[in-house]
């Protein structure tokens, strides 16, 4: 992909066939530099629904009520979250959880699993888990704030 943009705000986009391969992938290479971008500039923040943070950094109200002293936490958290969940389908999942050596020697297919291997199996499987649900619920906060990007 080649992205060219005049003085005049004119774009010209070439998108070659492998490209869109990983269409997520390709996106997450425009999408981590800009929000970088965008969260350097400081133009302020958007206010952020208590659902979609910590409890520790919610508000007693909700929407466009909840401007407090942890308003600014809420977005920054939530900027963090997107960009990590972007960094991760960039980075072809750099932090994900690692497979136990004996599960990747025998390919996941020993059935006959000691009681310590049949724990760690499920461990590392929960930890996948939690890892793929953060990204997407990184993903669905991009989709859910994406027309606040505007500041």
């Amino acid at each position: 992909m080649k992205v060219t943009i005049d003085e005049n705000d004119n774009a010209d986009i070439h998108i070659d066939s492998f490209d869109v391969w990983n269409c997520d992938s390709t996106l997450s290479y425009i999408i981590v530099p800009l929000l970088e971008r965008y969260m350097q500039d400081d133009h302020g923040y958007f206010f952020v629904d208590n659902v979609d943070v910590p409890e520790h950094l919610q508000s007693e109200h909700d929407g466009w009520l909840n401007d407090d002293e942890n308003s600014k936490a809420r977005y920054s958290w939530v900027m963090n979250e997107i960009l990590w969940a972007m960094k991760q389908i960039r980075d072809d999942e750099e932090e994900s959880p690692d497979a136990p050596e004996w599960f990747l020697e025998s390919f996941g297919i020993n059935t006959n699993l000691s009681k310590e291997h049949e724990i760690e199996r499920k461990e590392w499987s929960d930890a996948c888990v939690m890892y793929e649900e953060r990204i997407l619920n990184g993903c669905r906060l991009f989709g859910k704030y994406f027309r606040h990007f505007w500041t």
